[in-house]
């Protein structure tokens, strides 16, 4: 016989982790870039280049080619 032990998990944050940045980007989409100041802007353009690595490391991003080889 197995005992099972549940696993104990972290506790959610109170806020969700990159509620800020959606924040500004709801922002940015609604009123344009203009409206961001500079610390914002650079913040926004921050996140969105570390979403595009961790999309590119696991290989969601179609790359020049991809779509020559997909179609061989």
């Amino acid at each position: 016989m197995v005992t099972r032990i549940p696993a104990r998990r972290p506790a959610p944050p109170a806020t969700p982790l990159g509620a800020d940045v959606l924040a500004l980007l709801e922002r940015c989409l609604r009123d344009g870039p203009g409206v961001l100041d500079p610390e914002a802007s650079g913040l926004l353009r921050e996140r969105a280049a570390q979403l595009l690595a961790a999309l590119d490391v696991a290989g969601a991003l179609p790359h020049p080619g991809d779509h020559e080889q997909a179609a061989a």
